[in-house]
C-alpha cells in the first residue's frame, strides 16, 4: 500500500552523518510511498505536496556535497547553514502532515491506540524540528557560546534520532496492522490441525476485509467533501 516504501524512505533520516548524499534517495522514497498513500485521506495528500520541497532540497544538497568533496566549488558556510534550517522546517512539516494521515487511517480501522500515539508524535515533532530551525539560525548569528552551541547540538541530535525511530515504529505497526494479513497468511507456519488453519485464513481475510472496507469508506468521504468545495 505504501506504508513499507515509505518505511525505508524514512529510515535514511536516521544518517545523520552523510545525510547530503542520502537525503536525495530518503526522499524520492518518502515521496513514492506517500503518494501511493495519498488517495486515502487529505494528510497523506498533503504529505506527499510538501516532500516534493524535500526532494528538491535533497538534489541540491547531493550536487553541493559532490561538488565540494571533488573541489569543484567552494560552499560558504552561511549557505550550509541556511539548508539545514530549512530542511528542519520541511522534514518537519512532511512529518507533521504523515503522521495527522497516519492517526486518521488508523482510528479509521478501529486502531485507536496506535493513532493515539500518532497524535503525540505530532505534539512532540513541532517542537523538536522548530527547535533545530532556530538552532540553525543562532549558529548562523554566534549569537550563542561555543559550549552551549555543542550541548545543544547533542541535545537535538538525540532528540531528533528518538522521535524518527519512534515514528518509525508507527510506520511499522501501519504496515504489520493495516497491509500485512494477506502476507502473513503465506509466511505463518501451518498448524497440524486442519481446523486451526482454516480459522486463522478466515480471521485474517476478515481483517483484511475489514480494513479495505474502512480505508475504502473513507476515501468516498474525502471525495464528497472535494466535490462539495468546488
Amino acid at each position: 500500500m505504501g506504508f513499507g516504501i515509505l518505511f525505508i524512505g524514512y529510515f535514511l533520516l536516521l544518517n545523520f552523518a552523510y545525510q547530503g548524499y542520502t537525503d536525495a534517495i530518503c526522499a524520492v522514497l518518502t515521496l513514492y510511498g506517500l503518494y501511493k498513500l495519498s488517495g486515502i485521506n487529505k494528510g497523506f495528500r498533503y504529505s506527499a505536496v510538501v516532500s516534493v520541497g524535500f526532494l528538491a532540497l535533497g538534489i541540491a544538497s547531493l550536487v553541493i556535497t559532490v561538488g565540494h568533496a571533488f573541489g569543484l566549488f567552494k560552499i560558504p558556510d552561511a549557505l550550509y547553514t541556511v539548508i539545514s534550517c530549512i530542511r528542519y522546517l520541511v522534514v518537519g512539516a512532511t512529518s507533521v502532515l504523515m503522521l495527522h494521515g497516519m492517526r486518521d487511517v488508523l482510528r479509521e480501522v478501529g486502531l485507536k491506540p496506535l493513532s493515539y500515539k500518532c497524535e503525540q508524535l505530532i505534539y512532540m515533532t513541532y517542537p523538536i524540528y522548530g527547535a533545530g530551525a532556530v538552532f540553525e539560525l543562532l549558529g548562523l548569528t554566534g549569537w550563542l557560546g561555543a559550549k552551549v552551541m555543542a550541548f545543544l547540538s547533542v541535545f537535538l541530535i538525540v532528540a531528533n534520532l528518538t522521535l524518527i525511530v519512534l515514528t518509525l515504529i508507527n510506520i511499522y505497526s501501519c504496515y504489520m496492522r493495516i497491509c500485512m494479513p494477506n502476507q502473513r497468511e503465506m509466511t505463518e507456519k501451518e498448524s497440524k490441525f486442519g481446523f486451526v488453519n482454516a480459522f486463522r485464513k478466515h480471521e485474517m481475510e476478515k481483517q483484511k476485509e475489514y480494513s479495505e472496507y474502512r480505508i475504502e469508506q473513507q476515501r468516498k468521504r474525502n471525495e464528497r467533501k472535494a466535490r462539495k468545495k468546488k
